[in-house]
């Protein structure tokens, strides 16, 4: 809890085919900050379940196999700076069972995946 993942820019993935774990998996964390990462090849980019808080800083997944961000059960999500969920195989952004997205001062870029964003079960952006 109460911790910064700064990637400064570099790449969380490696090329090829996709792995088939999360690129970044938060369960039941809060005040985690994830900022300046390029996410690639992976199950799910982002993964964030059981009432995770999390603020999500100049942000790019793409190519993960399902969801680029994937947020469930009662997470809060904080979006600042840039976004981008790209070329994902479902959903871009995927929010289910009351997860909470505010964006501030957001550049979003959802394109390119098989659909944009699903909000679902008391969710809300």
């Amino acid at each position: 809890d109460d911790i910064t993942l700064d990637c400064g820019g570099n790449s969380i993935g490696f090329p090829g085919a996709p792995n088939f774990i999360s690129g970044i998996t938060l369960d039941n964390r809060k005040g985690i900050t994830i900022k300046d990462c390029v996410i690639n090849n992976w199950l799910f980019g982002i993964r964030l379940e059981a009432f995770s808080s999390v603020t999500l800083e100049n942000i790019s997944i793409k190519n993960s196999v399902v969801n680029g961000l994937d947020a469930n059960d009662s997470s809060r999500i904080l979006m600042k700076g840039s976004f981008e969920s790209m070329n994902n195989g479902v959903f871009g952004i995927n929010m289910n069972q009351d997860v909470s997205l505010t964006m501030r001062g957001v550049n979003a870029d959802i394109s390119g995946n098989t659909a944009g964003v699903q909000i679902a079960l008391r969710s809300s952006l």
